[in-house]
């Protein structure tokens, strides 16, 4: 075999090569002619930022992925962010998933590991007060704390599906202690 002959077989083999590894944009239109998808395959994998409008050509999604895997997700309402959440595929939550309000502030914050809500998890008042806050084991929720809008305290309980759970009024006063079995109430232990 000759030089050149050598030469041409490394040309086409690169060539082969690096048009596998090359991105190639990705577009899919409504009927009426506005941009649906837009992404980029990369060796048949979806790869990157991927958007999906409506049909009036607004961003409806965000997905970002690799190696085909959904990694990320945004949801857009009304043009406005609805959700921000971290996959492992599809419909498989691990990391913070976030949701927010129509004005824009934060509604919620819920941890999954491997699909399970696990650590710490808030909601929100539209005002930005917290109004739940607890820790999500495998099991149950620890540290449980519900407030009122004026951000006093609720409720609050170590362990309010198995344990006391005491009762506050909107002033910040302690009113009763109830204790729980099994998510149910099973009496009163103490009126204040």
């Amino acid at each position: 075999m000759t030089i050149s002959n050598y030469f041409i077989i490394s040309v086409s083999i690169v060539c082969l090569v690096s048009c596998q590894n090359e991105e190639k944009p990705y577009s899919s239109y409504y009927p009426n002619g506005v941009l649906e998808w837009k992404g980029a395959f990369q060796n048949g994998n979806k790869i990157g930022d991927w958007n999906r409008y409506d049909s009036l050509g607004n961003v409806w999604m965000l997905h970002r992925y690799e190696n085909d895997t959904l990694v990320y997700r945004e949801i857009y309402k009304k043009k406005k962010l609805f959700s921000k959440e971290h996959l492992k595929g599809e419909n498989f939550k691990h990391g913070n998933t976030y949701v927010y309000f129509s004005n824009g502030a934060l509604e919620s914050m819920t941890n999954y590991v491997d699909n399970r809500q696990f650590g710490d998890q808030v909601t929100y008042f539209e005002n930005g007060q917290v109004r739940i806050k607890y820790f999500k084991d495998s099991v149950d929720m620890k540290n449980f704390k519900q407030y009122f809008p004026n951000g006093k305290l609720f409720v609050e309980s170590d362990n309010p599906n198995n344990g006391v759970v005491t009762f506050y009024d909107s002033l910040g006063n302690r009113k009763f202690d109830v204790r729980y079995i099994n998510s149910l109430a099973l009496d009163t232990l103490n009126v204040y």
